[in-house]
């Protein structure tokens, strides 16, 4: 049953698009091997599938460690599309790009263009997960764990990170380097295919934030210069839950 929707029309300021008001629902785990990709510390971190004013499922990316969600819950969220916050900060559009970053969490945290780089560099890192990332969980945990060194400034107190070094795929610092040598890479239009998902009271609270592709394959330019072997998969979303609490995102304790 498609969900009621809470929508307020696109506005165009100078021909770029403003955050959209939507009801976003985390509907399951993305576990196409059979089983979610659980961190080396305990807690589910699979990709998440997801709807945006319930349309087609999209894997959503969680960029925020400190909030919690549930799996089959429906919030009120504001989906900015990133591709448009680069281009008003490319354009010094200021106006365009504050009124954007102020509906996401980047932009409680962060100046405007700090806060694009951030949802930039994020974004690059959900397409180096591969197509089952429970089939390699140290890898993918290293991945999931960078994005939320790179979205979270107080991620390193909880003593999550992956292993101690850069050097290796399996390390959160590798793909913290990665994303910081490869962001500004990426072809023309890269971007637009990432949307960030914020609840609407993030101010104050709310959900987890999200970043999510809109479409099925996003492949990052710099890939072929990437001599590791790596595949360009899909964008996908990673989320979090504490073992045995019944589909429930929790912090870790």
């Amino acid at each position: 049953m498609k969900l009621a929707s809470m929508v307020v029309g696109l506005t165009m300021i100078a021909g770029v698009a403003q955050a959209q008001t939507v009801l976003a629902t985390l509907t399951a785990p993305y576990a196409p091997g059979g089983t979610p990709l659980v961190s080396p510390y305990g807690y589910y971190m699979s990709p998440y599938s997801g709807t945006v004013d319930g349309g087609p499922e999209y894997r959503f990316n969680c960029v925020d460690y400190f909030h919690e969600v549930a799996v089959g819950q429906t919030w009120t969220a504001n989906t900015t599309n990133l591709g448009d916050m680069l281009t008003a900060l490319q354009t010094n559009n200021s106006s365009v790009l504050d009124a954007m970053i102020a509906n996401t969490r980047g932009g409680d945290a962060l100046p405007p263009g700090d806060a694009v780089k951030m949802y930039q560099e994020a974004a690059l890192l959900t397409t180096m997960f591969a197509t089952d990332p429970g089939s390699d969980p140290v890898r993918s945990s290293a991945i999931q764990t960078a994005i939320w060194t790179l979205t979270n400034s107080n991620f390193a107190t909880t003593g999550q990170s992956i292993g101690t070094g850069a050097s290796s795929e399996n390390d959160t610092g590798f793909w913290v380097n990665y994303a910081a040598n490869n962001y500004d890479n990426q072809s023309s239009g890269f971007y637009n295919q990432f949307s960030v998902l914020t609840d609407v009271t993030h101010a104050t609270g709310g959900t987890q934030e999200f970043i999510y592709a809109t479409t099925s394959t996003p492949e990052p330019a710099t890939l072929t210069l990437f001599a590791t072997g790596l595949f360009a998969v899909g964008g996908v979303g990673v989320k979090r839950r504490r073992k045995g609490l019944a589909n429930t995102v929790q912090m870790p304790v």
